[in-house]
């Protein structure tokens, strides 16, 4: 089972795990990175990690992440 360094961040009540990956990830396409974002969501929850994963990965020397629209 693969293992991941984590960020586990509450800000104004909002929780995020931030999971950085390889730069490869961000030539996947859309489809691939949500299974890839769904699983670790998955695994973010039966670790017992409350919040929204986020996705960060480098490219070009640039920090990339994937942005979701929140509604409230």
């Amino acid at each position: 089972m693969p293992r991941f360094r984590v960020a586990h961040v509450r800000e104004q009540g909002v929780d995020l795990i931030i999971v950085p990956l390889a730069s490869n990830f961000g030539q996947k396409g859309i489809s691939e990175q949500q299974e890839v974002i769904a699983e670790l969501q998955i695994r973010a929850q039966s670790a017992g990690l409350a919040g929204t994963v986020v996705p960060v990965w480098t490219s070009g020397g640039r920090s990339n992440f994937i942005d979701r629209e929140i509604y409230w």
